[in-house]
């Protein structure tokens, strides 16, 4: 099973430093890790509406300081060690005073989910796109796949499949590959601009059920700024992010985010491979790109063809040991994510115990935490599964 984006699934943003915003709104739940500068924006109108201290519509880490606008349907979390509030007027619909409430992350580490998404995002942007292909006619682009599980894309946002062409001069994308595979956009270069893109899904406009298995990645991009709707998530763990007016169907994981964008609580559905582990490998291989794309561990080559223009990327054979490894690395991945979920559903408790009103929202409660009890007992199973396929005498 996928842990995809750790534990930010759930997450309509994720923002790992500052997030400045203007008329704007996330319909899902918004986490800063650092400053939320906010004028007229609004949260959580897709949520349910909660009035336990502990369901949070946005959290902020650091300084607070936000003008109107609305929260509709959960708190506004304050950490409490961290976190400044400066100005705080919004409006929370779902009658609980004293916002905005104090919060603390538990046994949730912050600096490893980051880690773990920076290093994913490297990790991904070079996985199997010799699988793939991408090629261009004038400033539209098509890219090929046909695997029914995965297909990953790897594009020079400065040189589009050696066609000298900057990204930010595409006007429109076609991803064609079966319906519900997973997707993967690698878009690397230090400074990238996205204008007016229109996008289609096998050669019809795309649909929000489309994005919901796409991932539009830019592995090393500084800056970031996007002209255009996006159908899909998106992630930049090391750019400034600038917006205008756009809208953006999915989950954004982004180191700064600023200007005026709109985001659909589109969440992320796909399969994405589990390659980096932030427990077990540190920080994350050196990347860098030159013009023949290769990295330190990725070999690219390119062909032509008479009527189009397409690059191709030969990954390194994985071998035995590694895929034992790999294996073994995702299982100790998904027990670390299952200890902080276990850790989660035990504050949960405690915090009803204090909050509830009455005997009948401790029995929901406690049959709420039974339920991912049961949950997390059935992926244990999945998980021993996992290594008793491994198990041999001749394995190192």
């Amino acid at each position: 099973m996928a842990i995809n984006f750790y534990t930010m699934n759930d997450s309509n943003i994720f923002v790992f430093n500052n997030h400045t915003q203007t008329n704007a709104s996330a319909t899902g739940s918004v986490w800063v890790n650092g400053n939320a500068l906010y004028n007229n924006y609004n949260v959580g109108k897709d949520l349910p509406l909660q009035t336990a201290h502990y369901y949070y519509a946005l959290q902020v880490g650091g300084d607070m300081n936000i003008t109107g606008g609305i929260n509709y349907t959960q708190n506004t979390g304050l950490h409490d060690t961290t976190g400044v509030k400066t100005k705080y007027t919004m409006v929370n619909q779902n009658g609980v005073g004293n916002q905005p409430l104090p919060y603390s992350f538990g046994t949730v580490s912050i600096a490893a989910m980051i880690s773990y998404l920076q290093c994913s995002s490297i990790a991904w942007a070079y996985y199997e796109p010799d699988k793939t292909t991408v090629s261009i006619n004038n400033t539209s682009l098509t890219l090929t796949g046909l695997d029914p599980n995965i297909n990953t894309f790897l594009i020079d946002g400065n040189n589009v499949a050696k066609s000298n062409k900057n990204i930010s001069e595409i006007t429109s994308i076609n991803i064609v590959a079966p319906l519900n595979s997973t997707i993967i956009v690698s878009i690397y270069g230090n400074n990238i601009t996205l204008n007016n893109i229109t996008t289609l899904y096998n050669g019809a406009p795309i649909t929000i059920n489309n994005g919901k298995y796409i991932l539009w990645n830019f592995p090393d991009a500084d800056t970031l700024l996007i002209n255009s709707d996006i159908y899909g998530s998106f992630l930049a763990p090391y750019a400034t992010v600038n917006t205008n007016s756009v809208k953006v169907y999915g989950t954004i994981l982004v180191k700064n985010l600023n200007g005026s964008l709109n985001a659909v609580n589109n969440l992320f559905i796909g399969n994405l491979p589990e390659i980096y582990n932030p427990s077990t490998s540190g920080t994350c291989t050196s990347f860098t790109t030159t013009s023949s794309t290769t990295t330190t561990t990725t070999t690219t080559t390119t062909t032509t063809s008479s009527s189009t223009t397409s690059s191709t990327t030969t990954v390194a054979p994985t071998n035995r040991d590694r895929a034992i490894n790999d294996i073994i690395e995702s299982v100790a991945l998904e027990q670390t994510a299952l200890s902080h979920i276990i850790n989660a559903e035990g504050e949960k408790i405690q915090k009803a115990i204090i909050n509830a009103k009455d005997n009948t929202e401790l029995i929901k409660i406690n049959e709420s935490v039974e339920s991912m009890v049961k949950a997390i007992t059935r992926l244990e199973s999945i998980l021993q599964s996992k290594l008793e396929i491994i198990k041999c005498n001749d394995c190192t």
